[in-house]
């Protein structure tokens, strides 16, 4: 995470605005589908080698084959509808280059998900680690190098693509090693239980690729209706700016991803009567990990602002400060949907992210044709927390969970008071934003301490 914002960082000092643009239109396409990839990739594979570890390396090799055939056929796509797809976020066909060449990158990303599914289905969290760091290292050379020597946009984008063939054969490389031995079945039952097999996976696949195709079509559903909205003149312009405030505001979010990452497996492997308990413990975790990412934003807007991209976004303040209290809400729904899938009802997953598409886009369409960015930031945040709402009424409802006021009440409190002090009294230098940070801990931690007692008071009083 902190290697991509680095990126994100020298990549807004150095392009102009309307460059800046074109590479959130086109990252706003490109990553879904990369998340899309991974996200289904890793938790098919996971949640069967989890379950049924004796026949994991038959999951993996029919991972690999579903994937490959996934990839290719996107990637095709894009080939063929690049110049479209060019004219509807950029205004401009000029630009198709980009996506053709960022579409190399989920061509190799669909089998590192499988690759990356099998290691965290076999709970080897080291392992997996390593490979995304690697990754993310790779990609910043790749990336960077190339970029400061004069390359431009396209060859950071030839370098991100580079760096994930290169991480994709080593995975690949690693996880094909891994020997299992042949149980003694006659080759009739071992055909009967490859189709099982295969017809298992595929019916869990299905909806965890619509699940996360429709979650990362929330995610990027705002981008994509500023872009249609915008007019030509102002297109470009309009990606350059949302794209400050909704990277900042995404560092909650994408800190929050690598918790499923260990949830997944977990949940997986629950027996049922353990679950309830399960549930409260991480969405409680939750609360304070993404509280404790929001709360900075929240405090001293401005500062990140003029650290990552400069004083001259630094008038987005306020909007970021809108959307980075929806991205609170956002953090929520993917730790509860994320639970609901690996539990096995992948399908009611899909349902609530559908449903959450539909609220963000009928806000968003109506917001950003009368407000524009500021519509964006107001039509998504409202989405967001309408959808978390809904998926804890339904966990609390199905599977009883109860989450004490008092136990929150500290990380809401702190999180609007950040809110309050950011909005009145922003700092508009790099020193004074940085110098409001420093009470941050010692508040917040006094916030979380005072929930954490109560809550403790409550438990043993019981």
């Amino acid at each position: 995470m902190v290697i991509g914002y680095a990126i994100m960082m020298i990549m807004g000092h150095f392009l102009p605005k309307n460059m800046l643009g074109v590479y959130h239109y086109l990252n706003s396409v490109i990553s879904p589908i990369n998340m899309i990839l991974i996200q289904g990739g890793v938790q098919s594979t996971s949640h069967f080698v989890s379950k049924d570890f004796e026949n994991r390396k038959k999951y993996l090799k029919f991972g690999l084959k579903v994937f490959s055939l996934i990839s290719i056929v996107l990637f095709t796509i894009f080939q063929i509808f690049a110049t479209s797809i060019s004219k509807l976020f950029t205004k401009n066909s000029d630009y198709s280059i980009y996506f053709r060449v960022g579409s190399l990158i989920f061509l190799f990303y669909a089998l590192y998900s499988v690759s990356i599914g099998y290691i965290n289905g076999k709970k080897e969290f080291k392992k997996q680690a390593l490979f995304d760091i690697s990754y993310s290292s790779i990609k910043f050379f790749l990336i960077l190098i190339p970029f400061i020597l004069g390359g431009g946009l396209l060859s950071a984008i030839s370098g991100w693509a580079a760096a994930t063939f290169v991480i994709t054969s080593v995975a690949l490389f690693i996880v094909l090693k891994d020997k299992i031995s042949d149980n003694f079945l006659s080759e009739s039952d071992k055909l009967s239980s490859k189709i099982t097999l295969q017809k298992k996976f595929m019916k869990y696949m299905l909806p965890i690729i619509l699940y996360q195709g429709a979650f990362y079509i929330l995610l990027n559903l705002d981008t994509w209706i500023l872009g249609a909205l915008s007019s030509t003149e102002s297109a470009l312009s309009n990606g350059g700016d949302y794209l400050t405030i909704n990277t900042i505001s995404r560092i909650p979010f994408q800190a929050t991803l690598s918790l499923t990452f260990i949830l997944f497996p977990h949940f997986s492997s629950e027996k049922n009567s353990e679950i309830t308990k399960s549930i409260e413990k991480s969405l409680k975790f939750a609360i304070l990990f993404v509280g404790f990412f929001v709360f900075p934003i929240l405090w001293s807007p401005r500062f990140f602002l003029i650290l990552m991209y400069g004083k001259k976004y630094i008038d987005n303040d306020r909007m970021l400060m809108i959307l980075s209290f929806g991205t609170l809400f956002l953090s929520l729904f993917v730790v509860a949907n994320t639970i609901i899938a690996a539990i096995g009802r992948a399908k009611t997953a899909l349902i609530f992210t559908l449903f959450s598409v539909f609220i963000s886009l009928t806000l968003n369409s109506i917001l950003i044709s009368k407000y524009s960015i500021q519509g964006a930031a107001i039509g998504s945040s409202i989405s967001f927390f309408i959808s978390f709402l809904i998926v804890f009424i339904y966990l609390k409802i199905k599977y009883r969970v109860q989450i004490e006021l008092r136990y929150v009440f500290g990380t809401i409190f702190g999180i609007f008071l950040a809110s309050f002090i950011g909005l009145n009294f922003s700092i508009h230098s790099f020193l004074g934003g940085f110098l409001t940070l420093l009470p941050l801990g010692v508040i917040y931690l006094i916030a979380i301490f005072v929930a954490f007692k109560k809550y403790k008071k409550i438990k043993s009083t019981k």
